[in-house]
């Protein structure tokens, strides 16, 4: 279990400093009119030109939210992470939440479950995590510390995740070939931001023998200069596979929302963090 424990060190920053959107936010928000894939394409050129365009700027202080939920074959699966960063004299302090509840079904008369609930930090080149586990009823709890230069913080940890505006447009074409009813385009060309809105109405389509429902939202915010400062991403699906020989149904559903937005606020640290444990 502490090998595990561990591990949830690196989960926490790599999720918390990943470039992920947030739900319910009025930056989302806008006087949207329909657009077309040429007023896309155009607008993705003015971006590409710019260096650094369709990147997120660490630089610049944001908030994450992200959250997923999946019930497949009565076991379920849920996890929530919410991330705030800011940089304070040319250091980057971070403070992060995580749940993970998981619950499986392995037969009529056993279920297993899995959980880990916590906060993680990061501030003068070091990560923290104080994190709890509990599986099957058996509970461990760590406060730790690990050294991580912020420049391996940002780069091991994260990698490079970039939202290119031109790929997103030729991926509407795959949803073409789906035969996706009800795509709409969406902009919003503001004074300050230019929004990007892609819309997947609700519907039913078939993939691979299996009936699948789906409906997905996706929102890019660039400011006057053209470059990305925001993301919204939301999506809901769920199939139903009929087994050909007992002719039993089993359904599964995913609920994805991921949302990144700035934040120029101050980051709350615990009065405990010296007496973290160094990994």
């Amino acid at each position: 279990m502490k090998k595990l424990l561990a591990l949830v060190l690196g989960l926490v920053v790599a999720f918390s400093t990943m470039m992920f959107t947030a739900c319910g936010s009025t930056i989302f928000d806008g006087d949207y009119s329909e657009a077309t894939k040429e007023d896309l394409t155009t607008f993705a050129a003015e971006v590409d030109a710019v260096e650094g365009g369709n990147d997120l700027d660490y630089s610049l202080g944001f908030k994450m939210s992200f959250k997923t939920e999946r019930d497949m074959y009565g076991s379920k699966e849920k996890t929530q992470i919410d991330a705030k960063t800011a940089f304070v004299e040319n250091d980057l302090q971070m403070e992060a939440t995580m749940l993970i509840d998981n619950t499986y079904v392995i037969d009529e008369n056993t279920t297993e479950n899995f959980k880990i609930e916590g906060s993680s930090y990061y501030k003068g080149g070091f990560a923290y995590a104080n994190v709890a586990m509990t599986e099957n009823g058996e509970t461990e709890s760590v406060k730790q510390k690990i050294e991580v230069p912020m420049d391996n913080f940002i780069g091991e940890y994260t990698g490079e995740m970039e939202t290119n505006l031109s790929e997103l447009i030729e991926g509407l074409a795959m949803y073409e070939e789906m035969q996706v009813q009800g795509l709409k385009l969406y902009m919003d060309k503001g004074e300050e931001n230019t929004k990007i809105k892609v819309v997947i109405p609700e519907q039913t389509l078939t993939v691979d023998g299996m009936e699948t429902s789906m409906e997905m939202e996706i929102v890019l915010v660039y400011n006057s200069s053209k470059k990305l400062i925001a993301v919204r991403n939301f999506m809901k699906t769920s199939a139903t596979y009929v087994n050909p020989v007992t002719n039993e149904s089993s359904e599964m559903i995913v609920n994805f929302d991921i949302t990144v937005e700035p934040y120029d606020g101050a980051i709350e640290f615990p009065a405990d963090l010296d007496t973290y444990t160094a990994m």
